[in-house]
């Protein structure tokens, strides 16, 4: 991962500009969707880039870009259509110290601007590490579709939310009430009632949660034979554990989804220890390299009586036959 990915806060901050034409615009257009104050600076100014100054969404600077335009500017931009204005424009960025973008240049850039899915609060952010726009592109369509355009309101009327939920345990008990809440129960408040009604049902779930008790412990065994061919369960499994213990032979990419919470435990023997693991109720993943879970574990659990489930894997594709292929080649 060369560009790591974050959120910055631009509240009361300033972020610069320089270029006024189309590949400006582009920029712009998602620049003032965030809090900040944008100074724009072109000699030459594309009518639409007028529009935003008109409508008060930019300051602009109808001169070119000075370095003291960029003091105490979190953010710069070299978009002027033009290699050597870009180029006077980065220089003046980094003798100021500010983060600069240069649009299509990825290696003259010390950050890049991601494609975003909005739902504001709820912001998702698409890179490629510069290697693919058009796939970023294509990512973000698809994402447009499956969130809803409710996503935000639910996010926003649950973040108001979150002191009254502070009155239960912390760890499993607020994230059962929050995935509840999440994972269907607000979606289907909002549709029948609205704001009010979610605003509502939060008050029932967490009613129902204060009164609920903890679920016992679990295990769950689950086959990796490979990161793509896990099933959807499996992976709400793994989203879900407190613990996930892995056999050496695991992909990490199957680590990887995981919550960072969770704790993550390698197998350095045999088997693991999987009664002392779920003490407390703690929600296990037990990742295995084979099959079928190991006996022995299996054993110690059922004499702890803690529950436990072994989820079906999905078996590799066999290649194909050589004659397959063959006769495809005869034929083509």
């Amino acid at each position: 991962m060369r560009h790591f990915p974050i959120f910055l806060d631009t509240c009361q901050q300033r972020v610069v500009v320089s270029g006024a034409g189309d590949c400006a615009l582009a920029k712009l257009r998602l620049l003032i969707k965030t809090q900040a104050e944008i100074a724009v600076f072109a000699v030459e100014v594309g009518a639409g880039v007028a529009a935003l100054a008109a409508a008060g969404r930019i300051v602009l600077h109808r001169r070119v870009l000075d370095v003291a335009d960029l003091r105490g500017a979190v953010l710069a931009y070299a978009a002027n259509d033009d290699a050597v204005l870009d180029a006077e424009a980065a220089t003046l960025a980094r003798a100021a110290g500010v983060l600069l973008n240069w649009v299509d240049d990825l290696e003259a850039s010390q950050f890049i601007t991601p494609a975003i899915v909005d739902r504001d609060p709820v912001i998702v952010a698409i890179g490629t590490e510069g290697a693919a726009p058009v796939l970023a592109r294509q990512i973000k369509a698809d994402l447009e579709q499956r969130l809803p355009e409710s996503l935000g309101v639910l996010a926003r009327i649950g973040q108001g939310f979150r002191r009254a939920a502070l009155q239960l345990a912390p760890g499993r008990a607020r994230r059962d009430f929050w995935a509840r809440y999440y994972g269907g129960a607000g979606a289907a408040a909002l549709a029948y009632g609205g704001e009010a009604g979610l605003k509502a049902e939060l008050q029932v779930l967490l009613v129902a949660a204060a009164a609920h008790t903890p679920r016992p412990a679990h295990v769950d065994f689950i086959p990796t034979s490979a990161p793509d061919l896990l099933t959807l369960r499996a992976q709400r499994k793994l989203d879900a554990a407190d613990v996930v213990v892995y056999d050496a032979g695991v992909a990490p990419e199957i680590l990887e989804l995981a919550r960072r919470e969770a704790q993550i435990i390698p197998v350095l023997h045999d088997k693991a220890d999987l009664v002392a693991l779920a003490q407390g109720g703690a929600q296990v993943v037990r990742l295995i390299a084979g099959d079928a879970p190991h006996p022995l574990e299996v054993a110690a659990l059922r004499r702890a009586s803690i529950s436990h489930t072994a989820l079906p894997g999905v078996p590799m594709p066999a290649p194909a036959k050589p004659t397959q292929i063959s006769e495809v080649r005869r034929h083509g």
